[in-house]
């Protein structure tokens, strides 16, 4: 999901990515995902992700991690939300990272999402799941 500001103009905000199994299948796949992120995080865009896919192990933070800050230690987690601030000025560019672990059936986290341009709003994940279920009526127990 890309969220989009107006300040003198249309302009991408932040993003949010659903990781799927299709974005963990395969070397090409997983690449192709981290180097969407690079991007958005090179234009000074927030960006969450929520990987909540059991049936692949990949971890695309640390692949983005790696990718961005070579050396910096694996986090590991299979199921994660993170969440990414891009900053800086004048070739000093820095990036504040939150990140929480999850477990399978626990609620989502609400998350940080920092907005190019804009404050950081709060991000509530589980709520937002909740309704979507709610409002196309699928069935949400056993």
């Amino acid at each position: 999901m890309l969220v989009y500001g107006s300040r003198d103009g249309r302009y991408l905000a932040a993003a949010i990515e659903l990781v799927s199994e299709g974005n963990k299948d395969r070397p090409e796949a997983r690449d192709a995902f981290v180097a969407k992120c690079e991007t958005y995080l090179q234009s000074g865009v927030g960006v969450v992700i929520v990987d909540v896919v059991t049936a692949r192990t990949a971890n695309l933070h640390d692949d983005l991690m790696a990718r961005i800050s070579p050396g910096v230690t694996t986090w590991g987690e299979r199921l994660y939300v993170t969440a990414y601030r891009p900053t800086g000025k004048n070739g000093s560019a820095q990036l504040t990272v939150w990140r929480e672990g999850q477990t399978l059936g626990a609620p989502l986290p609400t998350a940080p999402l920092w907005l190019l341009h804009g404050p950081c709003i709060p991000l509530p994940l589980e709520t937002t799941y909740e309704d979507t279920f709610r409002q196309l009526r699928l069935p949400t127990g056993p």
